[in-house]
């Protein structure tokens, strides 16, 4: 039976009648197909807890595992239109999916976006895949180096396969994707963010919810699609993985550059991010050929231009959406754009960046300036 919940995610059901509901479920979904004797939910596996969710694993009699989904504890009154919504996006994003591509999601078997039914409470219940998180994997050192540089290149390689078929699925705007009771796309309701050309995007690519296998690092899973949307190529599916672009903010990263492997072992190297980016950037490349055969003949030369470019673009971004993380990303671009300029006694510098920012303020920054911090941005964007 699963273990309680702590006091704060308390939850409107009780799990000890999760094995009665789900045989029941199983029953009404698959046994009315199938003339073998009925298979029961005999377990209850503890509950994961997410940011937002609790999982549920539910083990049946035939070995299979169903993963129950559920959000937080939300109180009736606060579980109003928007988030049934969000919870119907994603149910409907991962069936469309399982449709129209291979990237290894589970399978979603049955969904509900209200309280009217037996668990009293909003649900998403899908297969439950096995896996390692990747942010276990990652930094795996006990394992050879050798091995833990394969599989970190299998993952890669997987990653870019999903990102390349997500960019398949395009809209005309981007936003949340809108959904006919059929399963089918029939709109997407704008976001500030983004109105133009868009292809569909996961909303997490951070490391957390990507579950891979432990013995050769193919990916097993990519779980969890809350807030799933379509988004421009250089903030979407052509974007780099957060977690390969760490070395941008110096609030999260915990790198140290004289610290032993101790100090080390939940982070990579600026050197070896650099070096993991080539890679991903590799796989977008022969990706994108392999599905449009025409860009070997194109003019345009870099097929996978916005994958690079997303590692200046991505970083503003989060330096104008979350205060916290501002002057660190600012800085780090302020840096590298007078690391680039390789003349001698360059209007570089000196130039300091809150001397810069004064002169924003004031109205004040002379026309050169401004003109070499844009074209610094610029080969940023080219050379990252």
């Amino acid at each position: 039976m699963a273990s309680p919940a702590p006091e704060h995610l308390k939850l409107p059901f009780k799990t000890d009648i999760l094995p009665a509901w789900a045989t029941s479920v199983h029953q009404d979904l698959i046994g009315r197909y199938d003339r073998t004797p009925q298979i029961q939910c005999t377990k209850v596996l503890p509950p994961k807890y997410g940011s937002y969710n609790i999982v549920f694993p539910l083990q049946f009699s035939d070995g299979v595992f169903w993963a129950l989904k559920v959000p937080h504890f939300i109180p009736h009154e606060q579980f109003d239109a928007s988030a049934a919504q969000a919870l119907i996006s994603e149910a409907r994003t991962l069936q469309l999916l399982k449709r129209e591509t291979t990237i290894p999601i589970p399978t979603v078997h049955y969904f509900n976006a209200d309280q009217s039914n037996a668990l009293k409470y909003p649900f998403i219940l899908m297969d439950f895949i096995h896996g390692i998180p990747l942010s276990k994997v990652w930094f795996d050192r006990s394992i050879s180096p050798d091995l833990l540089n394969k599989r970190r290149l299998q993952t890669l390689h997987d990653l870019a396969e999903a990102m390349i078929q997500l960019g398949t699925l395009t809209f005309s705007q981007g936003g949340s994707p809108q959904f006919d009771h059929q399963g089918n796309i029939c709109g997407i309701e704008s976001l500030r963010r983004t109105d133009i050309a868009a292809s569909l995007s996961t909303p997490d690519d951070s490391g957390t919810d990507i579950d891979v296998t432990c013995d050769d690092g193919n990916t097993s899973g990519i779980l969890d699609w809350e807030g799933v949307g379509a988004l421009p190529s250089c903030s979407g599916n052509m974007c780099y993985p957060t977690f390969l672009t760490r070395d941008w903010d110096p609030l999260f990263y915990a790198y140290e550059p004289d610290g032993n492997d101790e100090d080390n072992k939940s982070e990579n190297s600026p050197e070896e991010l650099k070096s993991l980016r080539q890679t991903y950037y590799h796989h977008i490349t022969q990706k994108l050929l392999m599905t449009d055969p025409t860009l070997c003949n194109a003019s345009e030369t870099d097929p996978a231009k916005w994958t690079r470019r997303s590692m200046v673009i991505e970083n503003v971004r989060i330096a104008a959406d979350n205060p916290l993380c501002t002057h660190g990303i600012i800085s780090t671009i302020f840096e590298k754009i007078k690391e680039q300029q390789q003349q001698p006694h360059n209007i570089m510098d000196s130039l300091y960046l809150y001397d810069i920012a004064c002169d924003l303020v004031d109205g004040t920054l002379e026309e050169g300036v401004l003109g070499v911090l844009k074209d610094g941005l610029l080969g940023l964007c080219e050379d990252a």
